[in-house]
């Protein structure tokens, strides 16, 4: 494919032409809390839909000097219960209209880099479920006001959230609820580290 052939992208000055108003209106068309005339927004969304016009979510960013994206840090994918974790997460991030990134790292060296690769996205928050952060880097989001929240990690940041799961209780309830259900022989199945 050459570049000519290649499909540019449909900006929101085309969707104003075509559904005949401004380029202003097309912005507030496609912002939920703006004031438009409903026929206006749907002239301006039948317009966007024809075009196979997309927000160019970057530039609104930029714009509105709001970020709609959220750093997650993690490691190991391959635990069942952080993919679950992770999942959940993003489809929570996702109806709120924010946009993960996600960054995978498995020892403090990547940790802090992925740290400070996140901060330079400005990003709107920051969730880690891998190791605590260096409190030099970590410290830097406080600082500029990013909510961060550690899951399953202590609180040696003042002014984060924290998260834990309660393991103890759980399986001490779990265990009940298997006695009272009439088990009497009861095992645990996982890893060394768990034991």
């Amino acid at each position: 494919m050459t570049d000519k052939e290649r499909k540019t992208w449909v900006t929101a000055s085309d969707v104003a032409a075509r559904a005949g108003v401004s380029r202003s209106a097309v912005s507030r068309a496609f912002s939920p809390t703006a004031s438009i005339a409903p026929e206006t927004r749907e002239r301006v969304m039948v317009a966007a839909r024809a075009l196979g016009y997309q927000v160019n979510l970057i530039a609104r960013d930029m714009i509105t000097q709001r970020s709609s994206m959220i750093g997650v840090v993690t490691a190991g994918f391959e635990n069942p219960f952080r993919a679950r974790l992770l999942a959940d997460l993003m489809a929570v991030l996702g109806q709120r209209a924010f946009t993960p990134l996600v960054t995978n790292a498995d020892d403090p060296h990547q940790v802090r880099q992925s740290l400070e690769r996140l901060l330079s996205y400005r990003i709107a928050g920051l969730v880690m479920t891998s190791a605590s952060p260096p409190l030099s880097v970590a410290r830097q989001y406080l600082d500029h006001r990013i909510p961060v929240v550690m899951i399953n990690r202590e609180a040696n940041l003042p002014g984060a959230d924290v998260v834990i799961s309660d393991n103890a209780a759980g399986a001490a309830h779990a265990a009940q609820r298997l006695v009272r259900a009439g088990a009497r022989r009861l095992a645990f199945v996982g890893p060394r580290s768990a034991s």
